[in-house]
């Protein structure tokens, strides 16, 4: 199943939402505690590239962060604040299937922030995600709005990236090759 862009018009108002002075204050202090520099990470569902730019800076001249999503607006924004802010550490990627483009066991840390319920296809997310990650890497989902039937702590059950632990809002998970989840 492919995921499908929201109509351009709604998107232009949900990006207008996304600014540095947004209320973003809680995925922010995400990527203060969770990046670091070096690290290479994959930004699912980037929206404008507001927080991607944090991932980005965060990461240094040393890191990379590949920028996803489905939405061509998205990916036009995020190559604007990528010549304005002159960071060539973004790797802006337009997909409706989930692939990245990362190399197998390439990426320390996944977010996905406010997007995980707009996600259709979970499938593609889940093989994607477990590929590009390296053993011992994260995964780290945090939605502002309540999750419900969503069951995130089950998204990956089954694979090699295990459900860690909730804080709040936010799920955390790592990759370990030598076990598997049990279904």
């Amino acid at each position: 199943m492919k995921d499908r862009p929201i109509p351009q018009f709604i998107a232009k108002i949900m990006y207008s939402r996304h600014s540095e002075n947004s209320n973003i204050v809680q995925e922010k202090k995400l990527i203060k505690e969770n990046v670091k520099p070096g690290m290479n990470i994959v930004d699912i569902g980037c929206g404008p590239g507001t927080l991607t730019l944090e991932m980005a800076k965060k990461v240094g001249k040393t890191g990379k962060v590949v920028a996803l999503d489905i939405h061509p607006l998205s990916i036009e924004m995020i190559r604007t604040k990528i010549s304005e802010n002159r960071l060539m550490n973004i790797t802006p990627v337009l997909t409706d299937s989930m692939v990245t483009g990362a190399n197998d066991g390439s990426i320390d840390m996944v977010f996905i922030f406010n997007t995980i319920g707009m996600i259709r296809n979970k499938n593609g997310l889940v093989v994607e995600t477990q590929r590009i990650l390296k053993d011992g890497g994260r995964v780290l989902i945090y939605n502002k709005v309540h999750m419900g039937l969503l069951k995130p702590d089950k998204l990956f059950e089954g694979t090699s990236v295990f459900f860690e632990k909730r804080k709040t809002k936010a799920f955390y998970y790592r990759k370990n090759l030598e076990k598997k989840n049990e279904k």
